[in-house]
């Protein structure tokens, strides 16, 4: 029997892909590089600022 391939949408035009295609999770060359210059341009941004809370705290050494 062979094993099932499982297909995903294209993040940037919705196409189907496979998992072990050569631009995964992209569906082409463009979908990839199109998304590359969305973040090179500040076309994306993430939505949420990140807060001095949410990183692990670094020990520090005992004082004597």
């Amino acid at each position: 029997m062979t094993e099932a391939r499982k297909q995903f949408p294209c993040p940037k035009c919705g196409n189907a892909v496979e998992k072990g295609s050569k631009f995964f999770p992209f569906c082409s060359h463009h979908c990839k590089y199109s998304d590359l210059y969305g973040w090179l341009e500040d076309t994306y941004r993430i939505s949420t600022p990140l807060n001095d809370d949410s990183r692990p705290e670094e020990k520090k050494p005992e004082e004597k």
